[in-house]
């Protein structure tokens, strides 16, 4: 919503993303069905081995979970290993090929999207163990620590030695984003199944932006800093209740659905709703208010899912096909503005991008006449902008403009007025 146009107090879109979100980010990023020979192949595991279980990932996973009447104690023991073991390659080959994604530059699309959701305070839901959404939220320095968005406790540990609840170094400037992840994250651990249920899960990264992780820290005092951790993710299993027993988990869970309750408007973005997932399907039905549902999938059938779970709502938008979520980006955000300098054949040249679309305009003088009409450039787009925050200038004749030359300006709709600026340098 526009700073012209407030929310219903205690309202906020509710968007929820799935396993085709993070596809349209990067079309290396796994389904289900992907990720298989990845983890059987980590696991040394035969693949002829989940012919019984119709070569599906989860039927397998669901079976080694649960203790089978016909089994000895010690085959059961057996497979519980097997399954831990699973569950930890999903979450390894997870990070990796979010590695590899991370080699392509942050889309365009998802800058104007995260923007987005950061300028109307959306809650963020997701079944999705990756975190790409933060990366994105750092590298355009809307948030600096992903404490900042996550709605459930986390310890931090740092040098081997101090732990406390995890916060932000400093408040995110501008308005954001509340990420609930519903599944778990590759960057949360805990002490595993036979954990206490009201123990605190620990933070392992924060912070990271949209490049390939350096070498880690191997100093000695921070070796082993997560060595009695798992992964705490819940894995692709049939039945999950054995993961839910964490409170925080737990709690994520209340406050999804309390969200999705009082929502503005409801947009979901690469998730099916599978047949087998009887549990999601009661959360999202239960909760759901008689508000606009926008449903963003490359293919047809999700939609109509959709209209069939979330009957009496009869306000259902789609966009489909490949560019979907491309599509619905240009028709329901708003643009992302920078601007700034290039030093370009001995000269401080201004310059302004808009949507990722970069012109510069030549001026004479210092770098700091440059800075200042790079600002004059960003004003042209956004007339609305407030450039001079207290920020002092070495000359007090000359204007100094935002350290962090970025902002978001609404799509224009004449029935509400949108199209202000919103938080002039995020």
């Amino acid at each position: 919503m526009s700073p012209t146009t407030p929310q219903e107090a205690g309202t906020a879109p509710f968007v929820l993303l799935g396993a085709g979100f993070s596809k349209a980010i990067s079309s290396l990023m796994p389904t289900l069905a992907e990720l298989r020979p990845r983890v059987l192949d980590r696991l040394n595991v035969d693949p002829t081995e989940l012919i019984p279980y119709g070569n599906d990932l989860e039927q397998w996973l669901s079976f080694l979970s649960v203790d089978q009447p016909w089994l000895t104690d010690i085959e059961n023991l057996s497979n519980r290993v097997m399954f831990m073991r699973a569950s930890a390659a999903v979450s390894e080959c997870i990070r990796e090929i979010e590695q590899e994604a991370l080699e392509a530059p942050l889309p365009n699309w998802l800058s104007r999207l995260v923007a987005s959701w950061c300028a109307d305070s959306a809650t963020l839901v997701t079944f999705n163990y990756d975190v790409l959404v933060e990366r994105a939220l750092t590298a355009m320095g809307l948030v600096a620590e992903w404490a900042d968005v996550y709605r459930v406790p986390l310890i931090s540990r740092q040098l081997g030695a101090s732990a406390g609840l995890s916060f932000g170094v400093m408040n995110p400037p501008g308005p954001t984003l509340e990420l609930l992840k519903l599944h778990g994250s590759t960057n949360w651990g805990y002490g595993g199944l036979h954990a206490p249920s009201s123990e605190v899960m620990c933070l392992l990264r924060s912070g990271q932006g949209w490049s390939p992780e350096t070498k880690a820290d191997d100093s000695p005092r921070n070796k082993g800093m997560f060595d009695d951790l798992q992964p705490m993710i819940v894995p692709p299993t049939g039945t999950k209740n054995a993961f839910y027993s964490n409170a925080g988990l737990r709690a994520q869970w209340r406050n999804a659905a309390a969200s999705l309750a009082r929502a503005s408007e409801v947009t979901i973005f690469g998730y099916s709703f599978p047949a087998t997932d009887l549990a999601t399907r009661q959360f999202f039905s239960r909760s759901l208010p008689s508000v606009p549902i926008t449903v963003v999938d490359r293919s047809t059938r999700v939609a109509d899912t959709v209209e069939e779970i979330s009957t009496g709502h009869t306000s259902l938008n789609r966009f489909t096909g490949n560019n979907a979520v491309e599509d619905y980006v240009n028709a329901n955000c708003g643009d992302l503005v920078r601007w700034g300098t290039d030093y370009i054949s001995g000269a401080n040249v201004p310059w302004v991008e808009v949507n990722g679309q970069k012109r510069h305009r030549r001026c004479s003088g210092e770098a700091q006449d440059a800075q200042t009409a790079a600002g004059v450039l960003a004003v042209e787009e956004i007339p609305t902008l407030e450039l001079n925050r207290g920020d002092s200038s070495r000359d007090s004749s000359k204007t100094h403009w935002a350290p962090r030359p970025l902002a978001y300006r609404h799509k224009y709709d004449p029935r509400t007025e949108r199209g202000s600026a919103c938080a002039g340098d995020f």
